[in-house]
Protein backbone atom coordinates (compact mmCIF):
# COMPACT_ATOMS: atom_id res chain seq x y z
CA UNK A 1 0.00 0.00 0.00
CA UNK A 2 1.88 3.47 -0.93
CA UNK A 3 -1.11 5.60 -1.17
CA UNK A 4 -1.26 8.22 1.58
CA UNK A 5 -4.78 7.90 3.21
CA UNK A 6 -6.59 10.34 5.71
CA UNK A 7 -9.56 9.99 7.72
CA UNK A 8 -11.52 7.25 7.18
CA UNK A 9 -10.05 5.84 4.69
CA UNK A 10 -7.16 5.78 7.04
CA UNK A 11 -8.72 4.49 9.98
CA UNK A 12 -10.54 1.59 7.38
CA UNK A 13 -7.03 0.63 6.30
CA UNK A 14 -5.74 0.36 10.24
CA UNK A 15 -7.98 -1.92 10.91
CA UNK A 16 -8.38 -4.17 7.98
CA UNK A 17 -4.21 -4.21 8.06
CA UNK A 18 -3.27 -3.89 11.90
CA UNK A 19 -0.20 -5.74 11.17
CA UNK A 20 0.85 -3.09 8.85
CA UNK A 21 2.00 0.61 8.87
CA UNK A 22 -0.70 2.28 6.93
CA UNK A 23 1.40 5.48 4.81
CA UNK A 24 -0.63 8.96 5.59
CA UNK A 25 0.14 12.70 4.65
CA UNK A 26 2.52 15.11 6.73
CA UNK A 27 -1.15 17.14 7.29
CA UNK A 28 -2.75 13.79 8.87
CA UNK A 29 0.23 13.49 11.23
CA UNK A 30 0.47 16.94 12.49
CA UNK A 31 -3.41 17.07 12.77
CA UNK A 32 -3.51 14.45 15.00
CA UNK A 33 -0.23 15.57 16.79
CA UNK A 34 -1.87 18.90 17.63
CA UNK A 35 -5.52 17.78 18.05
CA UNK A 36 -4.88 16.70 21.78
CA UNK A 37 -1.63 16.50 23.82
CA UNK A 38 -0.25 12.60 22.83
CA UNK A 39 -0.45 10.03 25.41
CA UNK A 40 2.93 9.26 24.83
CA UNK A 41 5.66 10.58 22.30
CA UNK A 42 9.07 9.76 21.16
CA UNK A 43 11.43 11.48 18.64
CA UNK A 44 9.75 10.07 15.66
CA UNK A 45 6.32 8.76 16.75
CA UNK A 46 3.05 9.32 19.03
CA UNK A 47 0.17 7.86 20.55
CA UNK A 48 -2.84 10.28 20.05
CA UNK A 49 -3.98 11.29 23.06
CA UNK A 50 -7.67 9.57 23.21
CA UNK A 51 -7.61 6.05 22.99
CA UNK A 52 -9.56 4.29 19.85
CA UNK A 53 -10.55 1.54 21.60
CA UNK A 54 -9.38 -1.78 24.00
CA UNK A 55 -8.47 -4.48 22.60
CA UNK A 56 -9.63 -7.97 24.21
CA UNK A 57 -7.43 -7.89 27.05
CA UNK A 58 -8.70 -4.51 28.43
CA UNK A 59 -5.74 -2.29 27.23
CA UNK A 60 -6.32 0.86 25.64
CA UNK A 61 -5.41 1.04 21.93
CA UNK A 62 -4.37 4.29 20.01
CA UNK A 63 -3.36 5.54 16.90
CA UNK A 64 0.28 5.75 16.45
CA UNK A 65 1.82 8.25 13.94
CA UNK A 66 5.27 8.13 12.94
CA UNK A 67 7.62 10.16 10.97
CA UNK A 68 10.79 8.07 8.71
CA UNK A 69 12.04 10.97 7.07
CA UNK A 70 9.70 12.53 4.76
CA UNK A 71 7.23 9.70 5.08
CA UNK A 72 4.49 9.17 7.53
CA UNK A 73 2.37 5.91 8.99
CA UNK A 74 -0.39 5.35 11.17
CA UNK A 75 -0.91 2.12 12.98
CA UNK A 76 -2.84 0.94 16.24
CA UNK A 77 -0.84 0.26 19.57
CA UNK A 78 -1.50 0.03 23.10
CA UNK A 79 1.31 1.70 25.28
CA UNK A 80 3.29 -1.38 25.70
CA UNK A 81 3.58 -2.08 22.08
CA UNK A 82 4.59 1.69 21.70
CA UNK A 83 7.35 1.48 24.27
CA UNK A 84 8.54 -1.80 22.94
CA UNK A 85 9.12 -0.27 19.43
CA UNK A 86 9.93 3.82 20.56
CA UNK A 87 11.58 4.16 23.65
CA UNK A 88 15.05 2.86 24.58
CA UNK A 89 15.31 0.75 27.09
CA UNK A 90 16.66 1.87 30.55
CA UNK A 91 20.63 2.39 31.51
CA UNK A 92 20.36 2.86 27.35
CA UNK A 93 23.05 6.14 26.40
CA UNK A 94 22.68 7.80 22.98
CA UNK A 95 25.93 9.44 21.38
Amino acid sequence: MSEKLEWKELWDAMDLNPDQWIPTTKKMYWEMLEVLPPEIMSQTAFLVGEASRHNKDGKAVYSCFKQVNDDYFAKYLTVAEFKDQFVPLKGWVSA
